[in-house]
């Protein structure tokens, strides 16, 4: 049984859906429900671009975890808007 066979993409998408339900009710002081919305659909789509791309990442660096993974995407996708990159 592989990977994916034995639920563990599940068991991802069920922790991380638990912590983003926590940070829900959590705006940070000065962001309004429109820009709280906009930065959570930001994370929730480098999620699921983290679940595509995994796979890949992982073949090549069998070290990195899922949660190394997203995090340096979602690291990219800040510099990219920051104008860093």
């Amino acid at each position: 049984m592989n990977r994916w066979e034995s639920g563990a993409p599940c068991r991802l998408v069920n922790d991380w859906v638990s912590v983003m339900k926590a940070k829900m009710r959590v705006v940070p002081a000065g962001e309004d429900s429109v820009a709280a919305n906009e930065r959570v659909r930001s994370e929730i789509q480098i999620f699921l671009e983290a679940l595509d791309s995994y796979p890949e990442r992982f073949a090549n660096e069998p070290g990195v975890s899922f949660e190394e993974h997203r995090t340096s995407l979602l690291r990219r996708a800040k510099a990219a808007s920051s104008g860093s990159v």
